[in-house]
């Protein structure tokens, strides 16, 4: 929230410019149960910051102001690499999601069943982010790429799809690991 002192004098133009509606008013409004005032304005907060309650309230109060505080619930990000410093797409959780709301998000096959170890040790127990992964076929994961002379890709060797070691990775890691993924761009069965 803005400074107290600036907060104050905006509430007090708005209670002399505008006649301040509630949430109830304005959804009986929007589906055509009642009528505006002129000059309705519906004073909200939309980040959930506790410092509307701690600073805004008193002075809302005080000018007989009804305000409406939207919290918005940890954000779900379906595809992330968040394997900082080994797959060349990983990104630092915690700073990236957390910062901007995303509270819970699901790796999209940055370890394979070689990597999950140090990938579950240095980045999934060690994030405020809830992590779940998708684990890569290849038993590398995304440790190469596009950025490599020559370029290559996790499953450029098929001897590194390797589905057995990938189950057992898998089923000792199912409180983490929600299925499997094969990112390369050419099939199994080439």
């Amino acid at each position: 929230m803005a400074d107290g002192d600036i907060f104050a004098s905006q509430m007090e133009f708005v209670a002399e410019s505008f006649q301040p509606v509630t949430a109830s008013r304005v959804a009986s409004w929007s589906v055509g149960e009642t009528d505006l005032p002129a000059r309705a304005v519906w004073v909200t907060f939309d980040d959930g910051d506790p410092s509307v309650i701690e600073r805004a309230q008193p002075i809302l109060d005080r000018m007989g102001i009804e305000a409406t505080l939207f919290v918005c619930p940890g954000l779900v990000d379906l595809h992330v690499h968040v394997f900082s410093g080994v797959s060349h797409y990983g990104i630092d959780v915690d700073p990236t999601c957390l910062a901007r709301g995303v509270t819970t998000v699901l790796d999209a096959g940055s370890s394979g069943a070689l990597t999950f170890p140090g990938f579950r040790k240095f980045i999934i127990d060690a994030s405020q982010t809830r992590l779940y992964a998708l684990l890569n076929i290849s038993a590398m994961g995304m440790v190469s790429g596009s950025e490599t002379v020559p370029p290559l890709g996790e499953l450029e060797d098929l001897r590194y799809c390797d589905a057995e070691t990938a189950v057992r990775m898998i089923e000792a890691n199912r409180d983490r690991i929600l299925g499997a993924l094969d990112l390369g761009e050419r099939t199994v069965e080439e």
